[in-house]
C-alpha cells in the first residue's frame, strides 16, 4: 500500500508561546495584614456555626472577599433541596430541621465583623410549607436588631412561587436590597435548572 509521503517535522520548529493569562484573571493569596482579617472573618463564621455561599459554592474570590473582612452568609442549611446543574451547593432531600439559634449566630457575626453591609443568601428549603420565608424573616431582623447601622442585602429563594410567605418575609422588613437571581433564559430551564425553578416563577417573585 503506497499513498502521498507526509513531511517530516523539522527539528527548528518552535514550539507555539504560551499566552499568558492577563494581571486581572489572576488573584494572590491573602498575606500579612489581609491574611489576619482573613482569619479573623474565618473565625466568625466558624465560632458561629455558619455557612456562607463563598466555602458551599467555591468561589473563586474567597481569599480577596474574606481578607477584606467581607463575607455572603446563607441561611437555612448547607445543602439545597435543589439540584440545579450548574450550582456548587450540595442538595439533599430530607434536609435537618431548621437551626433555632441561627438567627442569633448570625447577628453576632455581623457585628463581631464590624460589617457596614451585610449580604445574606439562603438555600431552597421546599421541605418547608412556607419555604423557609419565616427563619429568613427571623435571621434579617436579629442582625437587625443588634446591627441598625448595618444594611441587609437578601439574595433570596423563590419561595417555590408562594406569594403569601413572600408577603410575610417582606412585611415591614428592614432590608435594604431585595434580590433572587433568575439565573438563566427560559429556553434553558429545562436543561439546567432544577425541575420546580422556571424562569416564570422566578420574575413573579421579583415582579
Amino acid at each position: 500500500m503506497t499513498g502521498k509521503q507526509l513531511p517530516m517535522a523539522s527539528s527548528d520548529t518552535k514550539p507555539a508561546a504560551k499566552r499568558r493569562l492577563p494581571d486581572w484573571f489572576r488573584t494572590s493569596l491573602p498575606s500579612g495584614a489581609q491574611q489576619a482579617a482573613f482569619n479573623s472573618t474565618k473565625a466568625a463564621v466558624k465560632d458561629n456555626m455558619l455557612h456562607t455561599v463563598c466555602e458551599e459554592a467555591r468561589c473563586p474570590n474567597i481569599h480577596e472577599c474574606w481578607a477584606s473582612g467581607d463575607a455572603t452568609f446563607m441561611i437555612a442549611g448547607q445543602e439545597c433541596t435543589r439540584g440545579c446543574r450548574f450550582c456548587a451547593v450540595g442538595t439533599i432531600k430530607r434536609p435537618p430541621p431548621l437551626d433555632p439559634e441561627e438567627p442569633a449566630h448570625l447577628a453576632q457575626a455581623v457585628a463581631s465583623m464590624n460589617l457596614r453591609h451585610a449580604v445574606i443568601t439562603v438555600v431552597n428549603r421546599d421541605d418547608l410549607p412556607d419555604s423557609g420565608a419565616d427563619h429568613y424573616k427571623q435571621c434579617i431582623d436579629a442582625v437587625a436588631k443588634t446591627s441598625p447601622d448595618v444594611t441587609l442585602e437578601l439574595l433570596c429563594s423563590d419561595l417555590a412561587g408562594d406569594h403569601e410567605a413572600l408577603a410575610h418575609l417582606l412585611e415591614q422588613s428592614p432590608l435594604s436590597v431585595f434580590a433572587h437571581n433568575v439565573e438563566c433564559v427560559p429556553r434553558l430551564d429545562s436543561t439546567v435548572r432544577d425541575a420546580r425553578a422556571s424562569f416564570g416563577q422566578s420574575l413573579s417573585i421579583l415582579r
